[in-house]
């Protein structure tokens, strides 16, 4: 058995372990089935932010990572006898944002996050004798619908940053189904080298710090042949009512200094994007395609309730807001939507989604 580095968030409580402790067969890419005993050990208490952290944690299988996180560049800062890298300010509202909506996420906007879900169900394509990573699962969605056979010695790891949203997926996790759950950082996998058939990365890359470096680790876990799924939101096919909203939210924030993050984060969805991101990275083969939902309001104050749902950084402005403030920004956005060109409070979740191979 072989300590490993994994990559914590701040809000594992003292001596907490991952929800799922259930020994899970897994097959090693050097040979036969081996199994999982126990999937994390006890973490210390560790400050708010997503870090890279030295705790160790004991698996009982071959393809766990004994030597930190491939090919990943870091600013160090330390912290007690560990090594970790600076804080995100926009965790803090990424990880109230998931604790807050944890138990509203599957079925937000008539189950736009279903949708969306399904359709990289679909391309994933996952065969039953296969092992699969889905980086950033949230309350499982994917994970629990990937086709893998535990008796076949197929295997799906979900991995996220939020301890609430990995709290519905385990809920929902049915013993012996090869599923297994465990509480790290997209940006460090715990993982060795050439582990997995299949990494997913599902909505996660804009929400990241550095996406590059969360598509590094995907290839560095991913086996020759491997292939990647990816998706994220394609803010180009933004409705009227939408980029009113958004303008609106950024003048709000800007009085309130909430973080968000950089600019370039918001052209990821876009399908020429993920395309350069992904063979920047070496990926080969690259498909993409796209899944528009859409639907509407009857008034200004419902959008908003709506649209505060589909981020941490709406969340985070919008829930600071004052009866008056909002009242205030209700009537703007009314305002500015009726003159608009759709004349309504129509709303889209576009979706952009690639596939691509490892060499």
């Amino acid at each position: 058995m072989s300590p490993v580095a994994l990559t914590s968030p701040s809000t594992v409580p003292s001596m907490r372990t991952s929800p799922s402790t259930e020994s899970v067969p897994l097959r090693s890419s050097r040979g036969p089935m081996t199994t999982v005993f126990g999937v994390l050990a006890p973490l210390r208490e560790r400050p708010r932010g997503w870090v890279t952290s030295s705790i160790s944690v004991t698996f009982s299988i071959g393809f766990v990572t004994s030597v930190g996180c491939g090919r990943r560049r870091v600013r160090h800062v330390s912290y007690g006898t560990g090594m970790q890298t600076a804080a995100d300010p926009f965790t803090d509202l990424l990880l109230n944002f998931y604790e807050q909506t944890a138990e509203l996420y599957d079925d937000w906007a008539d189950g736009v996050n279903r949708r969306a879900a399904a359709r990289i169900v679909e391309l994933a394509a996952v065969q039953p004798d296969e092992g699969v990573i889905d980086v950033g699962c949230g309350t499982g969605l994917v994970t629990h619908a990937l086709a893998v056979d535990h008796s076949s010695g197929g295997w799906a790891l979900g991995v996220d940053i939020s301890q609430a949203m990995l709290a519905v997926a385990e809920r929902r996790r049915v013993a012996g189904s090869g599923i297994s759950f465990v509480h790290g950082s997209a940006e460090c996998l715990v993982l060795r080298d050439d582990a997995v058939d299949i990494v997913i990365l599902g909505n996660v890359l804009a929400q990241t710090q550095d996406p590059e470096v969360v598509i590094q680790e995907a290839w560095r876990v991913l086996r020759p042949g491997g292939r990647v799924v990816v998706s994220a939101e394609q803010r180009s096919l933004m409705t009227a009512a939408d980029e009113v909203f958004f303008a609106e939210l950024a003048e709000l924030a800007a009085v309130f200094r909430i973080p968000r993050r950089r600019d370039n984060h918001a052209v990821i969805g876009e399908p020429s994007v993920l395309r350069g991101l992904l063979e920047e990275a070496a990926f080969s083969n690259v498909r993409t395609t796209q899944l528009l939902i859409g639907n509407h309001t009857d008034d200004a104050r419902g959008f908003i309730e709506l649209m505060r749902l589909t981020g941490p950084w709406p969340h985070a402005v919008i829930s600071v807001l004052g009866p008056a403030a909002r009242e205030r920004f209700e009537r703007r956005l009314t305002g500015a939507v009726k003159f608009s060109r759709d004349g309504g409070f129509l709303y889209h979740r576009a979706f952009s989604f690639a596939v691509a191979e490892r060499a």
